[in-house]
Order: structure tokens, then C-alpha cells, then sequence
């Protein structure tokens, strides 16, 4: 494999206010903690489909990069859904359901919980509301995949298309929500929308606590998917919580069509994305960041990363070949994002210097997804 940097353009913020040697603060800590990761994983852990997701070595990326290791965070196998979203909005559902009544069984079957989303985020609170007992209602952009939206009736959600994007989604599921009485779990915070979606991020939490203990020494740079922010935030809150001054350099992912966060950064407030929000990650088309994760980003997120939809398809190829050294990896189309931010800084002369990557660097990325829609998947990669 040879990486050549006209094939692997990329855009890159540094952030300003983000230092190593920020404090992690008393709000910060409200938001995620080490006592709401061990309250999450009272709960998922204790779910009899829970295992721990793999984490596989890419060396032929890691020889490609000329660094010591890219490791990747295979999240498509998580409890059947193929996607690490279930570590959250399935997490939020339980959480309410436990904190909120003495007898859960009788309160689930009363309870209709509403969520907007791309794909991946519905299908986690629709698998929970299905284990948990309760209804469940999902807004989701027209644009939304016939396969994804199938997923989700098939989990015995009530499925609302909306015409506008998915912030617009997000609106009429707190609109809902208010109407009917019903609860709203989101993966975005916004000012009056309550505290789930801090339940959501910390239930993603237990993905980089694994990759902690699977690793024999911790990374160097972690790559990471952006999207509103939420599962950026719960990787660099554990993070920084864990090592402190010593963590690693924190780079986030978007798509040039949808950079909130990229955006929002080179700004310094939170800045409601400009692009058009059509992307083939679809996953990652979301124009307005999370306020809770922008209280951890704004302050120990070090850069952000603007890739193009061009290397999406090549790099799922990729993942796809076997070799010696590893399987063959199922990676959907917003799973390799984080994969081609690395490798478009690393393979950039003037970027790779200023984040530091070298040839002893150790690289974390997520596979936050597999083939969340089976029958796109194999068109692309057949294609």
C-alpha cells in the first residue's frame, strides 16, 4: 500500500485553547466521570449479549503511515447491530427505566421514548426500548437509507420521515417529545433538552476503556469520528481522566460538507456548520455540535480534520483485503473516517510535523460501524 498525499487531501484546524495540560474541570466531570463510566457498565455489562469488542492491529497501515501501529477499534460487532451506538442510546434507556421506578417492567411498558437520528443512533435506542419492553418512536432524515430505515422497524420502532436534515430532526423529536409526554433520547444537547444525552456519551465511554486495557502502551494520537461531538467527547474525556497531562494527541474527523465541530474550533464557539450535510457518512452529517461535548472539546481536543467523501469507498476496499496480518474488516461507510484522517495527516509532510506523528507514533482510530445496511455495503465495495 503507498499513500500519496495528492490522493489523500484533507483540511486541518489546530486548536487554539486545547492544551495537555488543561485541567479537567468540575463541569467537565459532571458531564462524564469515572463514577458514571462504572454506572454504565453495571448496566451493559451485565446485558447477556455484551462482549468486548476486538481490537485488531493494522500493520499494512501502519507500514503505509511509517509509524510503529494503527490500531483499529472494531465496534461492528457490538451486540448484533453492528455499530457502538448501542453502548449509548440503549445505555440511556436503561438508566431512565432503573433511576425512575422501583417495579422497571410496569414503567417500560407505559413509556414511548423518541429519538432523532442518521441511522445508527435510532437503531440503539430502538434495540433498547425492544430488550427493555417499551415503545419506540424515531425521526430520521428522507435521505436515510431504505436499509437503515428497515433496520429500524424490524426492532419494532414507529419510524417518522422528516424532509429537512438532521438537525431539523432533532427539533421534531423534542417537539414530540413535549407533546406527548414522551421521553427524548438524544445524542446531541442543546439548551433545554435535559441531561440523557450525558448518560448517552458516557455509556460510549466503555468502548475506550477496553481499548485501554487491550493496548500494551497507550497511543500516541487517537483519530476520531466528530459527527455532533458526542463519542469524540466520551473518548477524550476517558482520556484525559486516565492520563492526564500525558494523554494523547486528539484529532476529530468530519466531512468537508458537515464540520461543526472543525468549524467551531477554528472559531472558538460553537458555529453551526455551513455545508450542505450530504455526505456518504452519513453517520457524520450533522451541521450543529452537542453543547455537552463541546464543554470537553472546546478545551482538550487538539485539532480537527475535514476529509472528502472521495476515500470512503477506497479505504472500505481496503479494510475489506485480508492479509497475513490480519482479517478481512467489515467497515461502513462513516466507520472509516477516523482511518483517513490519519492517514490523510500523516501522509502530508506539513501536518504530520505539526501533530507530531513520527515513525514510533502508535495511532488509535474507531470502526464505529459495519454494514449497518448490508445491500448498500456490498454495492460499493462490489462496485
Amino acid at each position: 500500500m503507498k499513500l500519496a498525499e495528492e490522493e489523500w487531501q484533507c483540511s486541518m484546524v489546530v486548536n487554539k485553547l486545547a492544551r495537555k495540560t488543561n485541567l479537567w474541570t468540575a463541569k467537565q466531570n459532571s458531564l462524564l466521570s469515572e463514577r458514571g463510566l462504572k454506572d454504565a457498565k453495571k448496566i451493559i455489562c451485565n446485558w447477556p449479549e455484551f462482549g468486548r469488542s476486538p481490537l485488531i492491529s493494522l500493520d499494512d497501515f501502519s507500514r503505509a503511515l511509517n509509524v510503529s501501529d494503527v490500531f483499529y477499534k472494531d465496534e461492528g460487532s457490538r451486540f448484533g447491530i453492528n455499530t457502538f451506538k448501542v453502548l449509548g442510546g440503549a445505555y440511556a434507556v436503561f438508566k431512565y427505566l432503573d433511576a425512575s421506578a422501583s417495579d422497571m417492567n410496569e414503567l417500560a411498558a407505559k413509556t414511548t421514548f423518541v429519538s432523532a437520528t442518521d441511522g445508527n443512533h435510532g437503531r440503539s435506542v430502538a434495540w433498547g426500548t425492544q430488550k427493555a419492553g417499551s415503545n419506540c418512536v424515531i425521526v430520521l432524515p428522507s435521505d436515510v437509507s431504505d436499509g437503515r430505515r428497515n433496520s429500524l422497524i424490524a426492532l419494532g420502532a414507529k419510524v417518522i420521515t422528516n424532509p429537512g436534515t438532521f438537525d431539523d430532526c432533532v427539533r421534531q423529536a423534542a417537539a414530540l417529545a413535549n407533546e406527548n409526554a414522551w421521553i427524548e433520547v438524544s445524542d446531541t444537547a442543546y439548551e433545554g433538552g435535559g441531561a440523557i444525552p450525558a448518560d448517552v456519551m458516557q455509556g460510549y465511554e466503555v468502548a475506550t476503556e477496553e481499548a485501554a486495557e487491550q493496548l500494551t502502551l497507550p497511543p500516541t494520537h487517537v483519530f476520531i469520528q466528530a459527527g455532533v461531538g458526542g463519542f469524540a467527547a466520551s473518548v477524550t474525556a476517558f482520556l484525559k481522566r486516565k492520563f492526564g497531562p500525558n494523554r494523547p494527541t486528539i484529532i476529530l474527523v468530519e466531512p468537508s460538507s458537515a464540520s461543526c465541530c472543525y468549524d467551531s474550533i477554528e472559531r472558538n464557539t460553537p458555529t453551526k456548520s455551513q455545508g450542505s450535510l450530504s455526505t456518504l457518512m452519513g453517520g457524520l452529517a450533522c451541521g450543529e455540535v452537542s453543547s455537552f461535548a463541546w464543554e470537553i472539546l472546546k478545551e482538550h481536543a487538539d485539532a480537527a480534520v475535514k476529509i472528502s467523501d472521495v476515500n470512503v469507498v477506497k479505504t472500505m476496499k481496503l479494510l475489506a483485503q485480508p492479509n497475513q496480518c490480519r482479517r478481512k474488516i467489515v467497515a461502513g461507510e462513516s466507520a472509516v473516517a477516523g482511518l483517513i484522517g490519519a492517514m490523510s495527516t500523516a501522509s502530508n509532510t506539513g501536518l504530520r510535523d505539526v501533530l507530531k506523528i513520527g515513525e514510533d507514533s502508535r495511532i488509535l482510530v474507531y470502526g464505529t460501524e459495519a454494514d449497518t445496511d448490508p445491500q448498500l455495503y456490498k454495492k460499493l465495495i462490489d462496485g
